[in-house]
């Protein structure tokens, strides 16, 4: 299933890219779990995907509008 091999061990002994940080680990599996867990993370790092880019959109738009007020 490849969907949770990013939360997986890798067969080397690794971990995943998206639990290879230590600030990451609480989503690691030790073994596939149920579809509910899996849609939890999944769900976790859209939710961070999208917060980021509304973020850096957010910021560009006030730095836009600083220039405009200080043109």
């Amino acid at each position: 299933m490849p969907w949770c091999r990013p939360f997986l061990p890798g067969a080397v002994g690794g971990w995943g890219p998206l639990t290879a940080n230590r600030w990451w680990a609480a989503f690691r599996a030790a073994e596939r779990g149920t579809a509910i867990e899996l849609a939890v993370r999944w769900g976790f790092w859209a939710f961070v995907a999208v917060a980021l880019t509304l973020g850096i959109v957010r910021g560009i738009w006030q730095l836009g509008t600083l220039a405009v007020l200080a043109w």
